[in-house]
């Protein structure tokens, strides 16, 4: 049986960010299964029939944006409860606990809630930064959705304000790695799964340490949340990491950014 098509045809722009960062007038697009397959001006399609045609004539088309920080299993369960200038370590400190008191449904329920916002506004890929409790079932809400995902399994090893377990830090090691391994190349490629240590304020020089080694080994990636009080910076433990607000993200010597190991599906807009 033949896979769908979709064209998605004469487009204002496309804004391709391919390696010669083309930005096509009046272009089209032809999807194969899950497959960008051509893009091209319309002109030079207008004869590929599809199984759906999209008229994109007033529309700017770009490949989906990446979140590069979304907690999708609470973020909305959590959303409007605290005030906007509670200190942020009160903050979380409650937020955690909530989550704590989750159940799989709730867990389930609140990542398709959020997946749904994300896609509506042509986010397509995201990372999650390990505090997702019940992954095996939150995996369905990422089939369902069609989306790719960055998991893990966030872990500290030193004392908290925030709620968070503890673990000894050969424990920590070992639901890193068994994250990786267990979810790394899930649903056709759509997930992956990298090493997530919490915050280098609870987490141990030899956890960050392993942490990395784990994932160059893996051939993965490392990301972790940075400190929220006013005037703590992200930790330069890792001179090779990129801050960008609440989070650092790292890239491993053998692995490839979350944009450049997907192929995200497109994401339509009004100019």
């Amino acid at each position: 049986m033949a896979q769908a098509t979709i064209k998605i045809d004469r487009a204002r722009y496309v804004i391709t960010l391919d390696r010669e960062r083309r930005i096509i007038r009046d272009g089209s697009i032809l999807i194969e299964g899950t497959r960008i397959a051509r893009v091209d001006k319309a002109a030079a399609l207008a004869n590929v029939p599809a199984t759906q045609v999209i008229d994109a004539r007033d529309l700017v088309v770009t490949p989906g944006f990446v979140n590069n920080h979304m907690h999708v299993s609470y973020a909305h369960a959590v959303r409007g409860i605290f005030p906007d200038n509670l200190d942020p370590m009160i903050y979380l400190g409650h937020v955690f606990t909530l989550q704590g008191a989750m159940t799989e449904e709730d867990e389930y329920l609140t990542s398709l809630l959020g997946i749904t916002e994300l896609l509506k506004y042509g986010t397509t890929c995201f990372l999650d930064p390990g505090s997702t409790k019940f992954l095996d079932t939150c995996l369905r809400a990422y089939e369902e959705s069609g989306c790719r995902i960055v998991v893990g399994d966030q872990v500290v090893d030193r004392e908290n304000p925030l709620h968070l377990p503890v673990y000894p830090t050969s424990e920590a090691v070992r639901r890193m790695e068994k994250a990786i391994k267990t979810y790394d190349g899930a649903l056709g490629g759509r997930v992956r799964a990298w090493t997530m240590p919490f915050d280098a304020s609870y987490c141990s020089d030899d956890l960050l340490r392993e942490a990395k080694r784990l994932a160059d080994s893996a051939g993965t990636g490392m990301t972790r949340c940075t400190a929220n009080a006013t005037g703590r910076g992200p930790s330069s433990t890792w001179p090779t990491s990129a801050s960008s607000g609440r989070i650092s993200c790292w890239r491993t010597s053998s692995t490839s950014t979350i944009a450049k190991s997907t192929r995200s599906p497109v994401a339509a807009r009004r100019p």
